[in-house]
């Protein structure tokens, strides 16, 4: 018998709860996503596979009606998704003017999204560091 030294592999869906449209932020959800993808070292070619495990059915149907080649890049449906919850430039800068510390969050999780709203800002002004 031979032990293959490789580490288990791990399902996003398994660790990561389903995205709910009602409840849930959909750019800090995509932030989240993103980190743990990188923690468990998912290849990018791997990580629309593993995000769609974890979106409603109706979304994932927007999703496959895309071109194919498209449907398959990260970046092309991260920006599908905030488009398709409208999260402009403006939104992101309203997000990010209202927002409030949760009683039941940590400093770490308010500075977290604070920083994620500013950047959806920014990035929605086309704003980059120089």
């Amino acid at each position: 018998m031979q032990i293959l030294d490789r580490p288990p592999k791990i399902k996003m869906h398994c660790v990561r709860q389903r995205f709910n449209p009602k409840a849930d932020d959909i750019s800090l959800f995509l932030v989240l996503f993103e980190h743990q993808a990188k923690m468990m070292n998912i290849p990018a070619e791997n990580q629309v596979a593993q995000l769609v495990l974890l979106l409603p059915p109706d979304i994932v149907q927007l999703i496959t009606r895309e071109p194919e080649e498209d449907a398959k890049k990260y970046e092309y449906v991260k920006a599908l998704l905030l488009q398709g919850f409208k999260l402009s430039a403006e939104k992101f800068r309203q997000l990010f003017n209202k927002h409030q510390k949760a009683s039941e969050s940590t400093w770490y999780d308010f500075y977290y999204e604070l920083k994620n709203y500013l950047e959806g800002w920014l990035n929605g002004l086309n704003i980059k560091n120089s």
